[in-house]
């Protein structure tokens, strides 16, 4: 079982303030759980340059890498709560 893990969120809305995300709270949560630590949890822009270099780090620096991607209305004028759910999550794993 892999003991180290890197979470990646994407999206403008979590920067911009719009989005509250709640799916790291979860994902830390459940990894503890299984024995797991996560190293960094990183908050980058819908940029597909930045997502791709980031990656790329978290692959070299973790056994695996989550990331989640924010969807939501663009017209949300308050903060709200993101949550996609697990089925949300992408994952990558090292090959060994």
């Amino acid at each position: 079982m892999p003991k180290t893990a890197g979470i990646i969120l994407v999206g403008n809305e979590i920067l911009s303030g719009k989005i509250e995300d709640a799916n790291a709270v979860y994902l830390c949560r459940e990894l503890r759980r299984l024995g797991m630590d996560v190293r960094k949890i990183a908050v980058i822009p819908d940029d597909v340059d930045v997502i791709a270099t980031e990656v790329a780090a978290a692959h070299r620096a973790w056994d695996v890498v989550f990331t989640s991607a924010v969807s939501a209305p663009r017209t949300t004028t308050s903060p709200s709560r993101a949550w996609l759910g697990p089925s949300a999550w992408r994952w990558f794993a090292i090959p060994s």
